[in-house]
């Protein structure tokens, strides 16, 4: 399975516009190991890091094929998702919220 990093870009009301780069998918729960594919069935960690906002919440997405899904929602920026079993091309979105 190849994952792909996608990220819509800032929306800005003004001011200093905010933007939530995602760093990447990693191997490890540490984030030092940044990987571009994962088999089936395990586990990958993602990071994101927000700049000009201070989210309260974050909620992370992955495509698969053309249904977006649910990875989490959580006050974290960083989540542990499962790959589970979806083989292609996966784009991974993340959304901050304050």
């Amino acid at each position: 399975m190849a994952i792909g990093v996608g990220i819509s870009g800032p929306r800005s009301g003004g001011g200093e516009a905010a933007t939530l780069d995602i760093n990447g998918v990693f191997s490890d729960a540490g984030h030092t190991t940044l990987i571009t594919d994962g088999d089936s069935l395990s586990t990958v960690y993602i990071l994101a890091t927000p700049t000009g906002i201070t989210p309260t919440e974050y909620t992370f997405f992955v495509l698969l094929g053309s249904e977006l899904r649910l990875i989490g929602q959580q006050a974290s920026n960083s989540i542990a998702w499962e790959v589970d079993g979806f083989v292609g091309l996966n784009t991974i979105y993340v959304l901050a919220t304050d």
